[in-house]
């Protein structure tokens, strides 16, 4: 049995072999901790894994799961996100990514995972996000921080706040959920990998 850091290697050169996102698949610094509380996650630089939750998913699974997080990045989501409601706006970019990875067929999607809805298909992520944040009650959670952080947080992964968790039960409705999304990094850097990512996209076609 292989250990996460051989299955990573070898699951990068594996995606890179289709010749697309090569750069935006291999840029991001890996971070394998154990105290995460999903199998993957992602500050919009770095990628996070936790190395038993992921062992958890099969193959095909883990590709999509990695994929998701280098989109993350790849969209500045966390910049994006940040002054809207946590759990709402990782929904709406959650389902858009999750609809890409399977039009370019990255993989698998785990069981239960957010699906686009059909009336949302060809909407960014800031539409649909207005229209999930409709269905909320007024005055609804605003926050910059997200999720707990992943570098220095308590690890359990768990708002503080129950009205977000209440949004989230509300608009996930059973949907399994498999990362983590921390805002509090450096915008400027966040900016920056995503640019350098883009550029490097471009140029190989």
């Amino acid at each position: 049995m292989k250990n996460i850091k051989e299955l990573i290697s070898e699951m990068k050169i594996d995606l890179t072999s289709r010749g697309q996102f090569a750069y935006a698949i291999n840029r991001p610094e890996v971070i394998f901790n154990s105290e995460l509380p999903f199998p993957a996650a992602t500050n919009g630089i770095k990628i996070y894994i936790n190395p038993e939750k992921f062992s958890k998913y099969s193959y095909e699974e883990q590709k999509f799961i990695f994929m998701h997080e280098v989109f993350h990045i790849i969209l500045e989501d966390m910049i994006r996100g940040k002054h809207k409601i946590p759990e709402v706006w990782n929904i709406a970019t959650d389902a858009v990514i999750n609809y890409i990875l399977e039009e370019l067929r990255y993989g698998k999607a785990p069981e239960g995972c957010i699906k686009l809805k059909e009336e949302h298909k060809g909407k960014i992520a800031e539409e649909i996000y207005n229209e999930l944040v409709k269905d909320l009650p007024p005055g609804s959670t605003r926050s910059e921080k997200g999720d707990e952080e992943i570098e220095g947080g308590d690890g359990s992964g768990e708002s503080k706040d129950k009205q977000q968790k209440d949004e989230q039960t509300k608009l996930t409705k059973g949907n399994k959920r498999f990362d983590q999304h921390d805002y509090s990094a450096d915008e400027k850097e966040i900016k920056e990998t995503s640019a350098e990512i883009r550029s490097a996209t471009r140029m190989q076609g």
